[in-house]
């Protein structure tokens, strides 16, 4: 997973170290967008990786106005990318965030998201966010995306006990 943090990627040079896929950051909140989005998702396309886009959730901001900045920036889905992430975390929230307010609206999110993509986000967290802000059941309809490094195995968030996760983020 990709941002301006990382700040010039040699695409090149990760399709021969044998990386199939990758996840670049679009947008945050309301009206942020990372400044080497088109870059790294021209990059990885020219490289042909399997790519998607990923949003960066902020509590304190409108979740369908946050739905609509991420879709202006993922639309039109081409072929072959791979679905749409909602990354949220740690820093995603605030010491006065509600948490049932929270798991409402990332609901929100991910349902507006959905429709007007027609394809269903995967979440990406940890298991101490995930068991602490996620634990709405609906969340399980969703596929887990699960950040945890230097284990043998991730923990999982309470919503995907039973069902697991789809990608573990272990380096």
């Amino acid at each position: 997973d990709v941002s301006h943090f990382q700040q010039k990627i040699n695409w090149e040079e990760i399709k021969q170290a044998g990386i199939q896929f990758t996840y670049y950051k679009a947008t945050q909140g309301v009206n942020s967008t990372d400044p080497n989005f088109q870059h790294n998702r021209e990059g990885a396309e020219a490289s042909a990786m399997y790519n998607g886009a990923y949003h960066f959730y902020m509590a304190a901001d409108d979740p369908v106005k946050q739905a609509e900045h991420f879709l202006q920036h993922l639309l039109p889905v081409k072929a072959g990318q791979l679905p749409p992430v909602l990354d949220i975390e740690q820093g995603s929230v605030t010491n006065t965030t509600d948490k049932e307010k929270l798991m409402k609206d990332v609901l929100i999110w991910l349902q507006t998201v959905e429709q007007k993509s027609g394809i269903r986000p995967i979440i990406y967290t940890n298991h101490p966010f995930g068991d602490e802000y996620l634990r709405h059941a609906d969340f399980s309809n969703y596929h887990l995306w699960i950040a945890e490094y230097g284990v043998a195995k991730p923990k999982i968030p309470f919503a995907w006990t039973k069902k697991g996760w789809l990608i573990w983020q272990r380096t």
